[in-house]
C-alpha cells in the first residue's frame, strides 16, 4: 500500500509540473502573439505615416498655391502638419505625418523641375542690344536675346572662333527676365535686416550641428565675424558688417547672413550666402546645393568709383554647384559690373542677374541677365560675351533651379 501512494504522489507531482509548464508555454504563446500584432499594428502605423509624410512633400511640390508657413491637412485618415519657409536660395519644406511616437518626418529644399526651364542656356532681356560673342566663346541650348539677333564680333583684334553662333535653337526674349517668388524674395530681402527675437535661439560660436527637424539656431555678432568652426545642418550666422569664411571653415547646408561675405582661397563645402557684397576667391568649391543672394546696396550704383567692382565675384578655378542670384530693385543703372564669373570658373546649376554679367568662366546649365559686358583693358563692352561658355548637357538630374513664380518644382535636396 506504502509503495502505491509514492506512485499516485509522484503522478500528481508530475502532472502539476506538467501544467505548469503548459500554461507557461500559453501565457508566452498568449504574450508573444499579443506583441507581434501590436508591433504589426505599429508597423503599419509607421509605414502609413512615412507615406502621408512623402505625399506631404509631394502635396507641396505640386501646389500652384502661395502656402502659409504652416498647414494641416488629411491624407489618406492621417494628419499632416505642412511647414512652408525659404534657405538661402531654395524653398525650404516640411512634412510630418501622423502624431505621437509613431509620426514620421520629412524636410527638403525645392527648386524649380531642372536648371532652369527645359533646355534654356540663356535668357537675355529684352534690352534693345544684340548679343555680340567673341573669342573662345561657345552656346549650347536655347537661347532668349532681343529681337533673336546675334552676332559675331571682336575685341582687340581677337574675332568669335565658333562655327556657329548658337548649338541649339534661338527665340526673340520678352521685356523682363522671368519672375522669382514674391513671397521668396521678400523673405530673402528681409533676412539682411535679420535681428533675433526672444524665440529665437542664439548659440555661441564654436563647433555645432542642428538638425533641420527642430528649430533653428542663430549665431548673431554686430562685429565682423572670422568663421573658422565645423558648422552643420539648421544654423543661421549673422553678422552686421562682415563674415569671413576661413579655407579651414567646415560648413554643411548653413546660413550666412552679412552686408559682405568674404569666402577665402581653399575652402570647400556647402553653404547659403544671403548679402550686399559676396567675394569668393581663387580655388574655392561649393557643393551642390549651395546658394549666393545679393541685394543691391541702396545708393551704391551710383557711385563712380565702384562702376568696376562687381558686386558679386567668383574667382578663378572655383566650382560653385547651385543657385547664384544678384537682384536690384532700384531703377536707376550706374554699375557696369554686377555679377563677375571668372576665367576657368566653373558654376552648375543657375544665374540670375538683374543687371550685368560678365562671362568669363564656364556656367553649366542656365543664365538670366539683364546685360552682359566684357572688361579688356579698362574698355567696357555692354552684351558682349568674350571667351565665356554656357552649356546645358549632362546637369545633375537633382538638380533643382530658381524658386521661379509659377513654374514645376522638384525636390533639389533632401536635408536631416
Amino acid at each position: 500500500m506504502r509503495g502505491g501512494n509514492k506512485i499516485k504522489a509522484s503522478a500528481l507531482q508530475f502532472a502539476i509540473l506538467v501544467s505548469v509548464i503548459v500554461a507557461l508555454l500559453l501565457s508566452s504563446f498568449l504574450l508573444f502573439t499579443y506583441t507581434y500584432s501590436n508591433f504589426s499594428l505599429r508597423t503599419d502605423k509607421v509605414l502609413h505615416n512615412i507615406e502621408a509624410s512623402q505625399k506631404g512633400i509631394d502635396y507641396l511640390v505640386n501646389s500652384d498655391d502661395h502656402l502659409t508657413d504652416s498647414l494641416e491637412i488629411a491624407i489618406e485618415d492621417v494628419p499632416v502638419v505642412l511647414k512652408n519657409n525659404f534657405w538661402g536660395g531654395f524653398q525650404l519644406v516640411h512634412s510630418r505625418g501622423g502624431a505621437g511616437s509613431t509620426s514620421f518626418e520629412k524636410v527638403a529644399l525645392l527648386g524649380t523641375a531642372g536648371p532652369g526651364i527645359g533646355s534654356l542656356s540663356i535668357f537675355l532681356e529684352n534690352n534693345q542690344l544684340p548679343l555680340v560673342l567673341v573669342g573662345d566663346t561657345r552656346i549650347e541650348g536655347d537661347i532668349y536675346t532681343p529681337e533673336n539677333i546675334i552676332k559675331p564680333g571682336s575685341i582687340a583684334g581677337h574675332y568669335y572662333a565658333g562655327d556657329k553662333l548658337v548649338y541649339g535653337r534661338r527665340y526673340h526674349s520678352a521685356q523682363n527676365l522671368p519672375e522669382l517668388d514674391a513671397r521668396w524674395r521678400f523673405y530673402a530681402q528681409n533676412m539682411l535686416n535679420f535681428i533675433p527675437d526672444g524665440g529665437e535661439a542664439v548659440i555661441r560660436l564654436e563647433n555645432s550641428t542642428n538638425s533641420f527637424f527642430g528649430n533653428r539656431q542663430v549665431i548673431y555678432q554686430v562685429d565682423k565675424i572670422f568663421l573658422n568652426e565645423s558648422l552643420s545642418g539648421n544654423i543661421v550666422v549673422v553678422s552686421r558688417k562682415e563674415i569671413e569664411v576661413s579655407p579651414f571653415a567646415k560648413l554643411d547646408q548653413v546660413l550666412l547672413v552679412a552686408p559682405k561675405v568674404i569666402v577665402r582661397t581653399g575652402f570647400e563645402g556647402n553653404a547659403h550666402v544671403i548679402s550686399e557684397e559676396a567675394v569668393i576667391e581663387d580655388k574655392v568649391r561649393f557643393h551642390y546645393p549651395s546658394s549666393i543672394v545679393v541685394f543691391a546696396k541702396e545708393g551704391e550704383n551710383r557711385k563712380p568709383e565702384n562702376s568696376y567692382k562687381p558686386t558679386i565675384q567668383i574667382g578663378e578655378h572655383t566650382l560653385f554647384e547651385g543657385n547664384i542670384l544678384y537682384l536690384n530693385a532700384s531703377e536707376q543703372e550706374g554699375r557696369k559690373n554686377d555679377l563677375l564669373l571668372a576665367k576657368n570658373s566653373f558654376i552648375e546649376g543657375n544665374v540670375y542677374c538683374e543687371g550685368y554679367t560678365e562671362l568669363e568662366g564656364t556656367v553649366k546649365g542656365s543664365l538670366y541677365t539683364k546685360y552682359f559686358v566684357a572688361n579688356h583693358r579698362g574698355s567696357l563692352y555692354i552684351n558682349h560675351i568674350y571667351d565665356g561658355k554656357v552649356l546645358t548637357g549632362n546637369v545633375k538630374p537633382e538638380m533643382g533651379g530658381l524658386v521661379l513664380e509659377g513654374t514645376e518644382k522638384k525636390v533639389a535636396a533632401w536635408l536631416y
